[in-house]
């Protein structure tokens, strides 16, 4: 299947997957919400096979020096406004709290884990930005030999089961790159599927995750769970199921207007989700637990980090505008 230029398919992936994780960080103690937050697992895991299977896929070499300038102001920039981001925040919540700022706190946070207090959705990141500085030498392994490719993916895949150990945090992205290898595999090998095998594929998913839920429920309210279940990965079947749906879709309309400012939103959001949490407490309305104030919550804090994102896209626009100005 021959995707368009700007892959619809991943990109309306994409937004259902930033939603995944909105769940699954606004979630209160609510079966249903669980449910939510059970789905939005499968987001990350799904964002790095999307990134492998569009970066993988070419089959020319790639030049180190230039990808590592693209790599730098693409995602190294961001990633380190962020972290200072975040650490003004922690510093603000400290003083907000007790009333005084002990750097050592975060100090110790960006030694032990990578990311300040309130940045704690930025492993993304640092994992992220690892593996993408690996992609010209993936690149150059698979050219090479696609099986040892393929199969690195495997070890790497089963390398927890048999090597248990826990890693440092500049060492997670070994946990994740075989997400990447098998987003290429699923583009190379399984984006040209006849239309029984994706109505069987969608009926697996579909059933997955409605027993993932139905054990949810179960175990919120104290039923039987399903012990086939309860002890086997579903939703990491079901993710991989879903990766393969989406590569085979074709989709005609563009979300490019809201997945173009994907990164800067996954930052903020954690950011808008602390101010309008600090807003629902103010109003007494943050014991609101039923099953709509997700969709709220998740509702507020896109428009909020969408309304963040596309000013600070015109104020660039402008002082870029102004400069060139001056210049002349």
């Amino acid at each position: 299947m021959q995707l368009n230029k700007r892959y619809n398919n991943y990109d309306l992936l994409r937004c259902i997957c930033l939603l995944g994780v909105f769940f699954l960080h606004t979630q209160k103690d609510n079966a249903f919400h669980k449910c939510l937050a059970s789905f939005g697992t499968m987001a990350v895991p799904c964002f790095f096979m999307m990134s492998g299977a569009l970066t993988l896929k070419t089959d020319k070499a790639i030049e180190f020096r230039d990808w590592i300038k693209k790599t730098f102001r693409k995602l190294i920039i961001p990633w380190i406004l962020a972290l200072l981001f975040y650490l003004v925040e922690g510093f603000g919540f400290q003083f907000l709290y007790t009333g005084q700022i002990d750097f050592s706190i975060e100090v110790r946070s960006l030694a032990d884990v990578g990311y300040p207090t309130r940045g704690w959705h930025l492993w993304y990141m640092y994992a992220f930005v690892e593996i993408y500085l690996l992609v010209p030498f993936l690149i150059m392994l698979k050219r090479r030999n696609r099986l040892i490719f393929y199969m690195m993916g495997v070890a790497l895949f089963l390398r927890p089961y048999f090597f248990a150990t826990s890693l440092p945090w500049y060492l997670t992205f070994f946990n994740y790159l075989w997400l990447y290898i098998l987003g290429d595999f699923i583009y190379s090998y399984c984006s040209d599927l006849n239309r029984t095998v994706r109505y069987i594929l969608t009926g697996i998913f579909c059933l997955l995750v409605a027993l993932q839920f139905y054990n949810i429920y179960m175990g919120f309210y104290g039923g039987q769970k399903l012990e086939v279940v309860e002890h086997a990965n579903v939703m990491s079947l079901a993710m991989i199921l879903w990766m393969i749906i989406f590569t085979n879709m074709k989709v005609k309309f563009s979300t490019y207007a809201l997945t173009r400012y994907f990164l800067p939103i996954y930052i903020l959001h954690i950011f808008v989700g602390d101010f309008w949490s600090g807003i629902l407490r103010i109003l007494y309305l943050d014991a609101i637990n039923t099953w709509w104030i997700i969709f709220a919550d998740c509702f507020v804090i896109f428009i909020g980090c969408y309304v963040l994102c596309v000013s600070g896209r015109y104020i660039q626009r402008k002082v870029i505008l102004i400069t060139d100005r001056v210049k002349k």
